[in-house]
């Protein structure tokens, strides 16, 4: 049956059910939970609190770090050591991954390259520290390390010809498989064909074979790794050998002249009023070098050059080539006691465009590149080890330069050598107390000096072996 509903009468609005009345009392107030209220007051102050420590904490750890203070001289930029392709005719390439990229002059080459020339090419790569080295046809070189401390290369196959800016704290290195050659200023030739053969044409260089020292080759000597013995080299075949012939050429260009051989008295391009001005400052870690560019222009930046008379050029005298245009300053390592003459050109195009002014400068000579002996004795003894000698000495006193090796079929070698084929190491660590060469056969006498820069001051005992 159907429930009847009145239109004009409204539905009535739920009410809630009143609050029973207890024994006849008024319905009971509702108490808030201040417990709640305690509960969030406390959890606010401990993540406040625990903020405000923290931030504490901070502020003294800050404060207990030591403040940097900024030298008064402001140091030197340190350079990361570049190379730039200076001279090719030819075809060269730079390989990147399995692709070849064509090179150019004026390509900037870096640690990890490696570069290729094809037949009929020749190849001229300058490093900023100076030092120049040149590429035969069908030569594959990588650049394993360019830096300040170290240049290494590794001579995959082909002809190198190296000249290595001269300074002793400076590491160069060629590898040729498993032979390296060392030199820290020199003029050399590393050939990687059916063997390898070293050729050393100024001072002298350490042939290293699995890490060992095999041999010291001088000047005018040859080595290949298969006799690994220095002699006297085959003037006749180096006429005959077209890249020597061409490295020799290319050395008579770089000799000094009194004034450059492109023009001799260079007249400025630019205003009179541009110019380079260039001071110097001699310190004990070496020269410090500061110039600004006045009204000239440096786009592919200066040639820091170093010469023993007035006025020095490049090419013709040691130069350190800095790309960076914002460089303005440069610490020349040269804690030698004598007088230098520096000057800083803007560099374009590979030659010196504008000069600056001569700064003559006599370096501070470092702490213990003295002439004067301060070892009063040093007492070696030799122990033979198949054909290896093992040498161990002691020393009353200080070698500061460290010590010079000497080994020869003669009595009482000495350093520099007498003979051609007499050999030497340089251990520059003055805490040094022995040393192990090999490949010895015949009777040797060995000797350890104090080196004092150049020559030796107190020698030790004599001792041979028979091998």
């Amino acid at each position: 049956m159907d429930l009847l509903v009145n239109p004009e009468v409204p539905n009535p609005t739920p009410v809630p059910p009143p609050i029973p009345v207890v024994d006849g009392t008024a319905p009971p107030t509702r108490k808030f939970p201040y417990q709640i209220i305690l509960i969030v007051l406390f959890l606010i102050l401990s993540v406040s609190g625990g903020v405000w420590l923290g931030r504490k904490y901070e502020n003294k750890k800050a404060a207990e770090k030591p403040a940097v203070v900024s030298d008064v001289t402001p140091s030197p930029v340190v350079v990361r050591l570049k190379s730039e392709v200076a001279y090719l005719t030819g075809t060269a390439w730079k390989l990147v991954g399995e692709q070849k990229v064509a090179l150019k002059e004026g390509d900037i080459l870096e640690a990890a390259d490696v570069v290729e020339t094809d037949a009929e090419t020749k190849l001229v790569i300058n490093f900023d520290d100076g030092s120049v080295v040149r590429l035969d046809e069908s030569t594959k070189l990588s650049l394993s390390s360019v830096t300040p401390a170290l240049i290494s290369l590794l001579n995959q196959q082909g002809k190198v010809y190296a000249r290595v800016q001269k300074d002793p704290e400076h590491k160069f290195t060629v590898q040729a498989k498993n032979v390296v050659v060392e030199a820290t200023g020199t003029i050399f030739a590393v050939e990687n064909l059916d063997q390898v053969k070293v050729k050393v044409f100024e001072s002298s260089v350490n042939v290293k074979v699995e890490g060992e020292l095999l041999s010291a080759i001088n000047e005018q000597e040859e080595w290949d790794d298969q006799d690994k013995k220095a002699q006297e080299m085959d003037e006749q075949e180096n006429k005959q050998d077209k890249f020597l012939a061409w490295n020799k050429t290319e050395d008579e260009k770089l000799k000094p002249t009194p004034t450059p051989t492109t023009v001799p008295s260079p007249k400025p391009t630019t205003k009179a009023s541009a110019k380079i001005s260039l001071s110097a400052n001699a310190t004990a870690e070496g020269v410090d070098l500061s110039w600004n560019l006045n009204g000239i222009e440096a786009p592919n930046g200066v040639k820091v050059i170093k010469g023993p008379e007035a006025n020095p050029v490049f090419p013709g005298n040691d130069g350190i080539y800095l790309g960076d245009t914002n460089i303005k300053s440069y610490r020349w390592a040269a804690k030698d006691g004598k007088t230098w003459h520096f000057r800083v050109c803007s560099y374009v195009d590979g030659k010196c465009a504008n000069y600056s002014n001569d700064v003559s400068v006599q370096t501070v000579l470092k702490e213990g590149n003295s002439t004067t002996s301060s070892v009063n004795s040093i007492n070696l003894s030799v122990q033979k080890q198949d054909n290896k000698a093992k040498l161990t000495w002691t020393v009353d006193g200080n070698s500061a330069l460290g010590f010079k090796i000497a080994w020869s079929h003669d009595e009482n070698p000495t350093y520099p050598p007498k003979k051609k084929e007499d050999l030497w190491n340089y251990q520059s660590n003055p805490g040094t107390r022995e040393f192990t060469t090999d490949g010895l056969s015949g009777t040797y006498h060995f000797r350890v000096c104090e080196y004092l820069g150049g020559s030796c001051g107190k020698y030790s005992n004599d001792v041979s072996l028979s091998f």
